[in-house]
């Protein structure tokens, strides 16, 4: 699997790219606001959170509290906090628009302020489908060959029943089996001359990262 700006994720068609822009802007940002807050990487941090709300409105929750989670233990210096509360002001004023806009694109799609078009979509074409621990959506109008195709593949997908804590836990330890399975070890044990520099081997002879 490919991580940062040479994966396939982010050189598709898909909106992958604008988000993975938004996320370089965020990420670069933080550490020069931790050393000297300035203005100017408040707005570019504003910048990619506000990119980032316009294209993943959900994902952006969990990238909100990775910077959240950032600067938590700044808070504890007084001298630190003021300077990060005023960083902060100006990263909501240029947010702001991006809030505004999510607003009235779904007060314009929806008739509503805070549905968004993906619940909308959801409700009426069953698609895009639920979290695995929710049952799968229900279409609200006749749905064309395609469409229904499009729902049948994503229920699929989903599968019939919602997860529980159980079936959670019998997967995990599914995927636990699998680590230690015979098959892993020699597959593992065949690409430690090209891990090798990455990592190390235990005493077990298994390799792991430093």
């Amino acid at each position: 699997m490919e991580f940062g700006p040479l994966s396939e994720w982010m050189n598709i068609y898909w909106g992958g790219a604008v988000a993975a822009t938004a996320g370089c802007l965020v990420f670069g940002a933080l550490p020069r606001l931790r050393n000297g807050p300035r203005t100017r990487d408040a707005v570019w941090l504003g910048l990619g959170l506000g990119i980032h709300l316009l294209t993943r409105p959900y994902e952006s929750i969990f990238l909100l509290l990775s910077v959240v989670l950032f600067f938590l233990p700044a808070l504890g210096d007084p001298s630190q906090r003021r300077r990060l509360v005023k960083a902060a002001a100006t990263v909501a004023l240029v947010v702001l628009p991006a809030i505004g806009l999510t607003l009235l694109q779904n007060r314009e799609v929806t008739g509503s302020w805070t549905t968004i078009p993906y619940a909308l979509s959801r409700y009426q074409y069953g698609v895009p489908t639920t979290f695995t621990f929710q049952p799968n959506p229900t279409p609200h109008r006749e749905l064309t060959t395609q469409q229904r195709l499009t729902y049948e593949g994503q229920a699929e997908a989903h599968g019939e029943d919602a997860d529980t804590p159980a079936r959670i836990s019998s997967a995990w330890e599914a995927a636990r089996s699998f680590c230690a399975s015979s098959f892993w070890r020699r597959f593992t044990w065949l690409c430690r001359p090209f891990l090798w520099p990455y990592g190390s081997t235990g005493s077990s002879g298994f390799w792991s990262p430093c």
